[in-house]
């Protein structure tokens, strides 16, 4: 009994070091930061235990259909990650620091069965782990593999779009062809909402600048009707709209009379009431 178990762990050892020598290349192990080597335990157990994922070459690779590959980058991940902490004299990630981490998963989208091209005929996408600047990059790949097994839910568009082009691409030729077409026609999406929003806040700074005149006149009648005679308000309240006709450089001078006239009269009106209904 303690014989079978102690070749159950010593198989499990040899699984260990196997998955650990296809993540990591030899002149990684001596400059690996402790942070990484607590969250390398998990990540190797995790992939030990994974029905879908595997270490290969410094990557990790999923199956998310025969026809489809989803690879993390990983050991391209923890260099970057370890140059970062080398340039900036950092043992970890601190969250407090000028200098951010990179903090996106170096995901690709491989083609599978079938594949006579390799890495060529694949194509990156950007997925960004926005509140785990403070995680080891051994961290962000086990959240990888727990995604993995539940089978990727809730991907980024990008990933999915891709996913599915790969899928239904012919050959590499009808790949990239597709890509392109999807590249722009979301680019035009972009486009237009650059557009839209640009519209907006013309159309926002219009209504401020209206706004601010309206402010203005209004001001502008309150002041002349306080200065104004007994005769003069009655004037005011008196005065009614005719059909003026004008040139058409003329018309805002003429539109910005009449809206102060109107504005004198309303004022007018208030200040005479109360004598009136006396």
């Amino acid at each position: 009994m303690v014989e079978v178990l102690v070749n159950e762990e010593n198989e499990r050892m040899k699984a260990w070091m196997k998955i650990e020598g296809e993540l990591l290349d030899e002149d990684l192990v001596p400059i690996i930061p402790v942070q990484e080597w607590r969250g390398l335990t998990l990540l190797v157990e995790n992939l030990e235990n994974s029905e879908k994922c595997e270490a290969a070459d410094g990557r990790i690779v999923v199956a998310a259909c025969p026809e489809v590959e989803v690879v993390l980058s990983f050991q391209d991940m923890l260099r970057r990650r370890i140059g970062f902490l080398t340039k900036h004299g950092l043992d970890s990630p601190d969250p407090d620091s000028p200098y951010r981490t990179d903090c996106h998963l170096d995901v690709w989208i491989r083609k599978g069965s079938g594949n006579n091209q390799g890495d060529q005929w694949s194509s990156q996408v950007c997925i960004a782990a926005t509140k785990a600047s403070a995680l080891p990059v051994t961290d962000l790949a086990t959240t990888f593999v727990l995604w993995a097994e539940s089978g990727f839910p809730n991907p980024p568009q990008r990933m999915a779009e891709i996913v599915e082009i790969m899928r239904i691409s012919e050959d590499i030729k009808d790949f990239e062809s597709r890509v392109e077409e999807n590249d722009r026609y979301h680019e035009e999406l972009r486009l237009l909402a650059v557009e839209r929003a640009r519209m907006e806040r013309k159309r926002a700074r219009e209504q401020a600048q209206i706004q601010e005149i309206r402010k203005r006149e209004l001001e502008e009648a309150h002041r002349e009707v306080c200065g104004m005679s007994w005769r003069g308000l009655i004037r005011a309240a008196s005065w009614e709209r005719k059909t003026i006709f004008c040139l058409w450089h003329q018309m805002e001078g003429v539109r910005r009379d009449i809206r102060i006239k109107e504005l004198k009269k309303t004022r007018a009106l208030e200040i005479l009431s109360p004598i009136e209904t006396d």
